[in-house]
């Protein structure tokens, strides 16, 4: 197989793979995202929730 051969063949495979990656990259900083904010709500909510039972 010629160099220019296997170019066009890493091009063509390269391009679709890269933005596999990024979307999968992405989607795990997204995900990331939602464990620590959802995390956060979670901890405010539950720290909350004895305080306005005593209140209520």
């Amino acid at each position: 197989m010629s160099a220019a051969v296997m170019a066009s063949l890493l091009a063509a495979l390269g391009a679709p793979l890269a933005s596999l990656l990024a979307g999968y990259g992405s989607a795990m900083l997204g995900g990331i995202l939602f464990v620590l904010v959802g995390g956060f709500l979670f901890g405010i909510i539950a720290g909350a929730a004895p305080i306005l039972l005593l209140v209520l």
